[in-house]
């Protein structure tokens, strides 16, 4: 069984030299709401730990040059549940103007954060969770 978790908040910025990606976790659901109550009150707790934020040194990233595209792996610092962990990440990013059109994924154990794997009526979700986001970042 998969369980995908979707949201559409997202906020990327530049915080001397780091280019921080935050996701507040209220907003991302399951599309069944006892799911997201769980998931959110249980183990996200994400009114104690609201954001999950991926830090990156810019130096660490290759920006292409207008219309072209970019894809590589760098590594970062995972912050969530209140525990930050190196990560290494894969991305692409295609440059249109002053747009960069981004798509990442990284592997997470939420083990390794502190939050207990989920289970609900004997069923458990695996600790390691694929997570992509989709992003448009603006230059400048």
């Amino acid at each position: 069984m998969r369980i995908e978790g979707t949201g559409r908040e997202l906020l990327a910025e530049d915080r001397a030299g780091t280019l921080v990606v935050t996701v507040p976790l209220s907003s991302v659901t399951t599309g069944m709401s006892l799911r997201d109550t769980h998931m959110h009150e249980k183990y996200l707790e994400s009114g104690k730990y609201p954001n999950a934020e991926l830090s990156v040194p810019r130096e660490g990233l290759r920006f292409p040059a207008d219309g072209l595209s970019v894809e590589a792996t760098a590594a970062g610092t995972m912050s969530i549940h209140g525990t930050s962990r190196p990560v290494s990440f894969h991305y692409k990013a295609q440059r249109s103007g002053a747009a960069y059109d981004v798509q990442g994924d990284v592997q997470v154990n939420m083990n390794d954060y502190g939050i207990a794997t989920p289970s609900y009526l004997g069923i458990s979700v695996k600790p390691p969770v694929d997570v992509a986001v989709s992003f448009r970042l603006l230059d400048g």
